[in-house]
C-alpha cells in the first residue's frame, strides 16, 4: 500500500536501524500498560535521535525512559494526542524547538506539557 501511495519512499522490511535517523516514532503496543518489552532491542540509542511514542498510558513508557537515558529529545503519546486533537500538525514544529529552553526534552517545545 505504502509504495503504491508513493513510489519514491523507500520500504524496508527488518530489524530497525536507528544509525542516521533523526527520528524514531513508535506506533505499536508494546510499552502499554503493564508492558515493560521495547519494541526493539537496541541497547544505545544516539543522543541525536529525536523519540516519538504513541502510547498514551504509561506516559513515560519504557521506550521513552531509555531514550531519555540514552540522551534522546522525547515526544509522549499525550503531547502527540493534544496535538491532534487541536488540530495541530507536527511536522516542522521539532525543528522549530529552542533547544536552549528545552534541553534534551522535545515534547515541552511542542505543547504546554501538563503533570
Amino acid at each position: 500500500m505504502l509504495r503504491a501511495a508513493s513510489p519514491g519512499t523507500e520500504v524496508v522490511v527488518g530489524p530497525p536501524v536507528v544509525d542516521g535517523m533523526d527520528l524514531l516514532l513508535n506506533a505499536t503496543p508494546v510499552g502499554m500498560l503493564d508492558d515493560a518489552r521495547l519494541p526493539f532491542d537496541e541497547s544505545r540509542l544516539p543522543a541525536s535521535l529525536v523519540r516519538f511514542d504513541a502510547i498514551v498510558m504509561p506516559e513515560r513508557t519504557p521506550l521513552l525512559a531509555h531514550a531519555e537515558a540514552c540522551g534522546c529529545r522525547t515526544v509522549r503519546g499525550r503531547e502527540m494526542m493534544r496535538g491532534q486533537i487541536r488540530g495541530d500538525r507536527l511536522q516542522g514544529r521539532v525543528a522549530r524547538l529552542p533547544a536552549a529552553e528545552h534541553p534534551g526534552r522535545a515534547d515541552r517545545g511542542l505543547m504546554p506539557h501538563r503533570t
